[in-house]
């Protein structure tokens, strides 16, 4: 690790995304989950280098409404950041953030001021950082107006501000960059190269962890801290009145993750019994699982499959859980042979997952009420 700095002029400010708190919580809070491990390494990492900042681009949660265990692990991790003097600063990204008009968990840390809310203040100017000897100029940028999970749109390129170092804050991924999607914004690397007043852009979208400089500014993707050894980790930045100094990406924690391949014939077979038959010895807390499904299924074995609820019912049992339909045919005819045009498999699951939520009876006010709820808890546990 790093030693202290003891260097008066500069400033050291830690940047991670994607830390999905909860993604691997089975309900018993001594669990030792990756997500849980990879906060404690990364704070332990910002007091151990006697950071001024931790700036999280997004995801610091894995759902909008975060189980009250995983509130309470969070909010000890800030209590102890705020007792070492290190400024935390958050934005959502498209796994935690709620729904239009109402309150993110990074809002409820934020009335109890263990972080700052950058999504909040951010945005229409930004928010001045006091690190050290520099003041550190930190802004967002808005969310599409259609969709606030969308990434934005680069925008107005003149973004000087009155201080030493200007960060640029997103949870969009770089055009081109690993682990960006053709299907998603993402930030125009032109439009990056022409921005002017801009230090460093925080681009939290993709899950690999790397860095590169475009024109004047350098281009941070913080990634995830923990996942596959290859990609997994944070970034360092150490800055002074001169501009940055070092970009230093740290590794994550690694864990490779478990590859299963399963026929399109078996969703056929046996549905959604047959498909935990064959899930279900690979999974563990803290483990990464990642599923293909390839070949040819007709559409009607494909919609009672039941794939989104064995998304559902995996994820509550590791770290991580993803099925890559990419190899998979939905043909829209009755015997998947001879039929006709094909669908898409994510419309078809998101569908289905849409249809299993209005089932619950999941109401408007059912966040509301557990925000408050939740806040309360917070304040008795940490007198805040």
């Amino acid at each position: 690790m790093t030693s202290p700095r003891n260097d008066s002029n500069h400033a050291r400010i830690v940047i991670v995304a994607n830390n999905r708190i909860g993604a691997g919580w089975t309900g018993d809070s001594s669990a030792n989950s990756i997500d849980r491990e990879a906060l404690r390494m990364v704070s332990e990492y910002c007091t151990g280098i006697a950071a001024d900042a931790l700036l999280i681009a997004g995801n610091l949660f894995d759902s909008p409404a975060p189980s009250p265990d995983c509130l309470l692990f969070v909010a000890g991790a800030f209590a102890d950041l705020r007792k070492a003097g290190v400024f935390v600063g958050a934005i959502c990204g498209d796994g935690d953030l709620p729904p239009a008009g109402t309150a993110s968990a990074v809002d409820l840390f934020a009335r109890l001021g263990l972080l700052v809310d950058l999504d909040r203040i951010a945005v229409s100017d930004h928010f001045p950082l006091r690190a050290g000897p520099l003041t550190v100029a930190i802004s967002c940028l808005p969310r599409a107006a259609k969709n606030g999970s969308n990434g934005p749109v680069l925008d107005g390129l003149d973004r000087r501000k009155p201080a030493d170092i200007h960060v640029l804050m997103t949870h969009a991924a770089m055009e081109g960059a690993v682990g960006a999607r053709a299907t998603e914004s993402a930030i125009n690397i032109d439009a990056i190269r022409a921005l002017i007043g801009v230090n460093v852009l925080v681009c939290g979208r993709s899950h690999t962890t790397s860095s590169a400089m475009i024109g004047d500014t350098a281009v941070v993707m913080p990634g995830s801290p923990f996942g596959a050894p290859s990609e997994c980790g944070f970034v360092r930045l150490d800055v002074s009145a001169k501009g940055i100094e070092d970009v230093a990406v740290i590794q994550g924690l690694a864990r490779e993750p478990i590859e299963i391949r399963i026929p399109a014939s078996k969703l056929s077979e046996g549905g959604l019994t047959a498909l935990k038959r064959e899930v279900e010895p690979k999974l563990a807390t803290g483990a990464e699982v990642r599923v293909s499904i390839a070949g040819r299924l007709d559409i009607e074995s494909f919609r009672e499959s039941g794939l989104a609820e064995l998304s559902r019912w995996a994820s509550k049992r590791c770290a991580r859980f993803t099925v890559d339909l990419g190899g998979l045919r939905v043909q829209s005819g009755s015997n998947g042979v001879n039929s006709g045009e094909s669908i898409s498999p994510f419309d078809e699951v998101h569908n289905t997952a849409e249809a299993l939520t209005d089932a619950g009876g999941a109401g408007n006010g059912t966040f509301t009420e557990a925000a408050e709820l939740l806040l309360k808890s917070l304040r008795a546990e940490f007198g805040s």
